[in-house]
């Protein structure tokens, strides 16, 4: 009760309180020479020298207490300082104790000396009056207010108790009770004032950081009340939408702002009115609006409680990323063309479609001649330069509608409509073997380079991939084994040498591997001593192979060099 208040609040609002013990100097001085005039009136009537007195020492109580308040405000304490804020709490406590104690002296000099109505009456209701000012100008403060309640008290009760009657001692003990009652009274306002200072302390900081928040946000924020309108909206939203040359206000329909944005043309109308019924009903979600600048906006909306909040992100460097990545994953780095996998996807869709409408496709894959001499003679730098403009010109020479791509290394692969007969085919591929008649200037060397092109065409496109690749592989086969620089439609007779070969190889390996072929080595043509040059070989088992369907030694037969 009669300890610092420094010991039971937060520094921050000791000093405040104490702030406000010392505010209103000339409010207060003004007060203590009302109460010295009025008891200057009390001496007059009463022709009392005491209360006189009294009326001097209000005057000098008062300005000792003006002049208290001035040094304080002088002294400037910070917002934290509570030592000094004690020691000007200690310097009210004691002016405030004395002019309590002048007031209740005043009541008992009339009361119990003067003993005049006029003077009783003033003392007691101005006394009275002050109390209650004390409750309400220094509640922050239970020391001071409990002390100048005593102050004023004990000499009030006092004179009440030596008039020795059954009334006046009664009203002593009351005034006791009001003491209890004046205390509660003041440790109610600061409850409830500090409460609502703390409270609004929490309010402010809160929308500080809040105000912060957006405005230091790197998304646009529109907020929506229950009628659709824009009751908040942060700089970064103004930006983005003044971009779209639609300006943003508080108490703006939100609807108004998308029927304008539609109305310019900028972004597409559906995806508008789908971010327009999502805010409309109170959803959450995302939309992501395709500019015509090329630029992408993704607004995110979040509704509760019949409010929507809107962010607004422009997400355009983060589609270009995504649209690069996409890219180089599908896409040979070198060429730009779709790479294997693209390519078979692409082909696949394509002959799909074409099926559907039974339209014929062809299938070609194409093949540099003497690329590996190239490279070997000339560096990769040249190889991968003379790859690149070789992509340029199949992208050129081929029919429209093609689809176009590396299938690795030197290889190329694109299926092309076949829109007309087996002539205009065969001048489609034409005109794409010419393309490379001229010789290509890499790095100012001029090389003439040629292609093999091998190509499969599918009646109704009704194929599969695949299969169609193996073909095309066997007919560039062919193609190669003419001689190279043309191309050749595959033929079901290719598949039928292909498929044979392959079983003779099978056989042949296996012969080798069960000793069924054997070679024998006369010694009248065969010596040991000298390098063999031909050995008779024992007849096969397995029957003759066909001088057609011979193969050249060195491919089935991996010999050592010396055998020739």
């Amino acid at each position: 009760m009669l300890t610092s208040a420094r010991k039971t609040m937060p520094h921050l609002d000791y000093v405040s309180i104490i702030r406000s013990v010392y505010a209103d100097g000339n409010t207060m001085l003004a007060g203590s020479l009302a109460s010295a005039f009025a008891a200057l009136l009390t001496a007059y009537q009463a022709k009392s020298l005491p209360l006189v007195v009294v009326s001097m020492l209000f005057v000098l109580v008062g300005l000792v207490r003006f002049f208290n308040m001035r040094a304080f405000w002088n002294a400037k304490i910070g917002n934290e300082d509570a030592e000094a804020a004690e020691r000007w709490e200690n310097r009210a406590v004691i002016i405030g104790a004395l002019l309590a104690l002048l007031h209740g002296s005043w009541c008992f000099v009339a009361m119990l000396i003067v003993r005049e109505p006029f003077s009783e009456l003033a003392s007691f209701s101005l006394t009275m009056a002050v109390m209650v000012g004390i409750c309400a100008r220094n509640f922050g403060l239970d020391r001071l207010v409990t002390i100048q309640m005593v102050m004023v008290i004990i000499p009030l009760s006092l004179s009440l108790l030596l008039r020795f009657d059954g009334y006046h001692p009664l009203l002593a003990l009351l005034l006791f009770v009001m003491l209890s009652g004046f205390r509660k009274l003041a440790a109610g306002i600061r409850e409830i004032l500090l409460s609502a200072v703390h409270g609004r302390v929490e309010a402010s900081r809160l929308a500080a950081e809040l105000d912060i928040a957006i405005t230091t946000l790197e998304h646009g924020l529109l907020m929506l009340d229950d009628d659709g309108k824009v009751t908040l909206s942060n700089a970064k939203a103004k930006i983005m939408l003044s971009a779209l040359g639609i300006s943003v206000a508080n108490g703006q329909d939100f609807k108004t702002i998308l029927e304008r944005i539609a109305g310019s043309g900028i972004a597409p109308a559906k995806t508008l009115d789908r971010l327009s019924d999502i805010a409309t009903h109170r959803q959450s979600g995302k939309v992501m609006i395709p500019l015509r600048d090329n630029r992408y906006f993704e607004v995110t909306i979040s509704s509760r409680q019949l409010r929507s909040v809107l962010l607004f992100e422009d997400i355009t460097e983060r589609m270009t990323a995504e649209e690069r990545i996409n890219f180089m994953a599908r896409h040979d780095a070198l060429t730009k063309l779709p790479n294997r996998s693209y390519f078979n996807a692409l082909a696949q869709d394509e002959l799909i479609r074409r099926g559907a409408k039974s339209l014929s496709s062809a299938l070609l894959v194409i093949d540099i001649d003497e690329f590996k001499h190239v490279n070997d003679s000339f560096g990769h730098v040249i190889g991968d330069e003379l790859l690149r403009q070789v992509a340029d010109r199949l992208r050129y020479s081929l029919p429209e509608g093609a689809i176009l791509a590396r299938q690795g290394g030197d290889e190329f692969v694109a299926l092309a409509p076949v829109g007309g007969s087996e002539s205009e085919l065969r001048e489609d591929i034409d005109h794409a073997l010419a393309a490379f008649e001229t010789p290509f200037n890499l790095k100012g060397i001029n090389l003439p380079v040629r292609v093999s092109i091998g190509l499969v065409v599918t009646p109704r496109s009704e194929d599969e991939l695949d299969e169609l690749m193996t073909k095309a592989d066997l007919a560039l086969y062919g193609a190669k084994a003419d001689g190279k620089a043309r191309a050749q439609i595959f033929h079901e007779q290719m598949d039928i040498d292909y498929h044979y070969r392959q079983r003779l190889k099978a056989d042949l390996r296996q012969a080798v591997a069960d000793g069924a072929l054997s070679l024998a080595l006369p010694s009248s043509r065969c010596s040991i001593s000298k390098p063999a040059r031909s050995c008779p070989a024992k007849p096969w088992r397995a029957g003759p192979i066909p001088n057609s369907d011979r193969f050249p030694r060195q491919p089935l037969f991996p010999w050592p060099r010396r055998w020739g």
